[in-house]
């Protein structure tokens, strides 16, 4: 959802078009413009921007209400278009919604409901490929205890706290649900209440069950109980994905960490990174290869998967030369070793990131998160450099 959306306001009261303006002044990524003289009657040669959401004031006595839709929806085919009308007689309701509008809200305007209709319109462009859709990144710990969980939360807060996007943190680790520990919120719904209701998902539903971090970060969390995911199937995870591309500009997943089934495979398919996160052990190693060899099996796009070493230290006992020879691939990024400050985190349920965003690890993740939103910015640069300041 990384598009901007050009809405045209055709309104004669100037008082509820100011009404409109100042809802849609507080819905990210929306450039407003004013159509006067019943300019969308007159067609796109009349206007300098062409919309992609048309906001049209009911006007009785311009026509009937069916014909004037028709007319501008020839003009701007491409567009969605919502009515807005004092007229509550329901053949007036009809005779709009025949003509091809997406909405007839009543005045007086409920701020909720207008917002609500146009993320619905944004959805339906995005689904239907005429604005871009946002992107979805995955964590998999190789092996438990590698930090997936920690690296993901810290991830998707760092990119929050960019305030230029909406972020959002999605707990697909079922059985643990850990995120909202790191967070330290007390989610009121999960996406077990998504799963419930899936055949009537859309963003109010959506945003309804998420819980919203001081940093800005909206999170969905896990099932609060284990048994309530066994009710979540693998569709269910791939229509909400799908929703959320429409709605953020970046989803952060946590995955479960070491098994991969039907669920994480769903997720995996529509992620595009797939994160692993090991240490150099060499078990961690070991698993981590083993791992990414089970992927490639499922014929996922290798370039997609990326290795991510947590917790390096200069002169552990396995290099990075030596971890990427079990690999058979380079790291992604290299996050440094700060095991007190990341456990102490996680203990006060405060993102390392806005606890100790000065420190060396919570510098190189605001780095990696900056990589995610500008991949060039770090071409060569992978997290930590050597003793004399040369890139690892």
């Amino acid at each position: 959802m990384s598009h901007v959306m050009t809405i045209a306001l055709e309104f004669r009261d100037s008082r509820l078009a100011n009404e409109i303006r100042q809802v849609l002044s507080a819905v990210d990524d929306v450039q407003i413009i004013s159509w006067l003289d019943h300019v969308g009657e007159k067609g796109p040669k009349a206007v300098k921007t062409l919309p992609e959401l048309i906001l049209l004031e009911d006007e009785p006595d311009v026509g009937a209400i069916g014909a004037r839709v028709q007319t501008i929806r020839k003009n701007f085919p491409d567009a969605a278009m919502i009515v807005v009308s004092s007229d509550r007689r329901p053949e007036r309701v009809v005779e709009a919604m025949k003509a091809g509008v997406e909405e007839y809200l009543l005045t007086p305007v409920d701020a909720k409901g207008l917002a609500a209709a146009v993320e619905e319109v944004r959805a339906r462009l995005a689904d239907a490929g005429q604005i871009s859709r946002g992107h979805v990144h995955g964590f998999i710990s190789c092996k438990g205890g590698q930090g997936g969980t920690f690296l993901a939360v810290n991830t998707a807060v760092a990119l929050a706290l960019r305030n230029d996007r909406d972020i959002a943190l999605f707990d697909m680790a079922f059985q643990t649900g850990d995120t909202t520990v790191l967070l330290d919120v007390k989610p009121e719904k999960t996406i077990a209440d998504i799963s419930h209701n899936i055949h009537r998902l859309d963003v109010s539903l959506l945003k309804s069950a998420m819980q919203r971090h001081d940093s800005g970060l909206e999170v969905l969390s896990a099932p609060l109980r284990p048994e309530e995911g066994d009710d979540i199937q693998p569709a269910h995870l791939k229509v909400l994905l799908e929703l959320a591309q429409t709605v953020f500009h970046e989803a952060i997943v946590d995955l479960p960490s070491e098994h991969i089934g039907d669920h994480a495979m769903e997720v995996i398919r529509a992620c595009e990174n797939i994160f692993l996160v090991t240490d150099f052990s060499v078990t961690a190693l070991r698993d981590a290869a083993r791992l990414h060899q089970l992927l490639l099996a499922f014929h996922l796009d290798g370039d997609r998967v990326h290795f991510v070493a947590n917790r390096y230290t200069r002169g552990d006992s396995v290099s990075v030369d030596e971890a990427e020879k079990v690999l058979d691939s380079k790291f992604f990024w290299i996050f440094p070793n700060d095991y007190a400050t990341a456990i102490s985190s996680i203990n006060r349920g405060m993102p390392l990131v806005q606890q100790a965003g000065h420190s060396p690890l919570g510098k190189s993740l605001q780095s990696f998160a900056e990589k995610l939103v500008n991949p060039r910015i770090f071409e060569k640069f992978r997290g930590v450099r050597g003793m004399f300041g040369q890139v690892v």
